[in-house]
């Protein structure tokens, strides 16, 4: 049998979710590699096309590392949006911690650059927040914020939750 190799900069990992794409206001392509636990960004370069190797990596200390329980490591990204000055919130999500991550300055990381975390919001069944488990995030049309989307915190007591979906706006910081 073959091996499952490590990651690189030039490698991505669905897992069960897929993909999440998005272009940042300078060109480059950005994406969620759920099965790496992380978010590359793909150069946009002089000739317009997009670099095949990833120049930065958020959310795991290096290209060749996909641990997700690490203390900057995002547990299978479901989906990710820029702010108005650069910052990229990530939303995380598995069974018992989904979160939403923020980093600072995303756009502005230098070229082979790792980026730790800052957490900003947990969506864990153990607060108020409404969310169990989150399942993706779009930009707000007035783009002030974000609309999240998840698993009410209420499937605990009833399984049919499950199939439900809720969503709610969060206000971006320091916009």
């Amino acid at each position: 049998g073959s091996s499952i190799p490590f990651p690189t900069a030039s490698t991505l990992c669905a897992g069960s979710g897929g993909f999440t794409i998005a272009f940042d206001n300078l060109g480059n392509m950005w994406v969620a590699d759920g099965g790496n636990h992380r978010i590359l960004r793909f150069p946009k370069q002089a000739d317009g096309t997009i670099a095949k190797t990833a120049n930065a990596v958020l959310g795991q200390p290096n290209f060749a590392s996909s641990n997700w329980n690490t203390s900057n490591a995002i547990y299978h990204p479901v989906g990710f949006v820029f702010d108005s000055v650069g910052n990229l919130y990530v939303a995380g999500s598995n069974e018992i911690n989904a979160t939403i991550h923020r980093f600072p300055a995303a756009q502005s990381l230098s070229n082979n650059a790792a980026s730790t975390t800052s957490e900003i919001f947990k969506a864990s069944p153990s607060n108020d927040s409404g969310f169990h488990r989150l399942k993706g995030m779009v930009k707000s049309k007035d783009g002030l914020g974000m609309w999240i989307e998840g698993v009410p915190s209420g499937w605990i007591s009833n399984p049919d939750s499950r199939l439900s979906t809720m969503f709610s706006k969060l206000l971006f910081t320091n916009t």
